[in-house]
């Protein structure tokens, strides 16, 4: 048994905003219960998150958007330990609702939180993007056991057509534009998307691409596929 001492929240978010590395166990006892229950199969690891937000290059003018941020973990990990600003979209109103409970009882001004459905939100307005997977749902509905609540049914039309936005609002982007999936999003990265950085955190793959004028060599077009 550990015999480790259980951190204080209030010295979690110090040991963050330090750039010092806290655990899961740690971070999540931040929020309530029933989010804590959610977080291997759902929440970002704090590893993932860290390496992300450096992969990223935040500078104080950054503004990263977390497609489905779920309870906030990235964006609030990325406000935490970074300059730049990271805000979630996230459809289930009671999750928008714990990331912010979190970011307002310990001022972390640059986490922001949407309730809305992420094609709603204009992404012209951000640098930067973060994926995990954020589909997945619509394939399995609310019988497996993975999924958050009971509030998807078994929809792949719906994922179907989250790729499409997803794949079309990526070719969209500026040269330059860095994204980061763990675990992918469910589709292809456009084929000017590189591969800049890769590493396997919790048997998950985390990936940077980077937007450039070339296309990319054809033999690595679904490496960006959920894995």
């Amino acid at each position: 048994m550990s015999t480790a001492p259980i951190l204080s929240s209030h010295v979690v978010i110090e040991n963050l905003r330090r750039g010092r590395v806290v655990t899961d166990a740690e971070f999540d006892r931040l929020f309530d219960p029933w989010v804590r229950e959610c977080s291997d199969a759902h929440w970002t690891p704090v590893a993932a998150a860290l390496r992300a937000v450096e992969w990223l290059e935040p500078s104080p003018d950054t503004r990263v958007l977390d497609v489905g941020s779920g309870c906030g973990k990235l964006c609030l990990v990325g406000a935490l330990s970074s300059p730049a600003t990271f805000v979630g979209v996230e459809r289930r109103v009671a999750l928008v609702r714990a990331a912010e409970a979190v970011a307002r009882a310990f001022a972390i001004s640059r986490a922001e939180f949407i309730h809305s459905d992420f094609p709603l939100v204009s992404w012209s307005d951000f640098d930067a993007f973060y994926f995990f997977n954020p589909f997945a749902e619509y394939l399995y509905g609310a019988s497996h056991p993975t999924i958050i609540d009971d509030n998807t049914s078994e929809q792949p039309w719906r994922f179907d057509r989250a790729i499409q936005i997803v794949e079309s609002r990526l070719a969209a982007l500026p040269i330059g534009t860095r994204v980061v999936c763990y675990n992918g999003y469910g589709g292809d990265m456009p084929k000017n998307f590189h591969v800049k950085q890769w590493q396997k955190i919790n048997d998950c793959y985390l990936r940077l691409w980077v937007k450039e004028a070339r296309p990319r060599p054809v033999r690595n077009t679904s490496v960006g596929r959920a894995e």
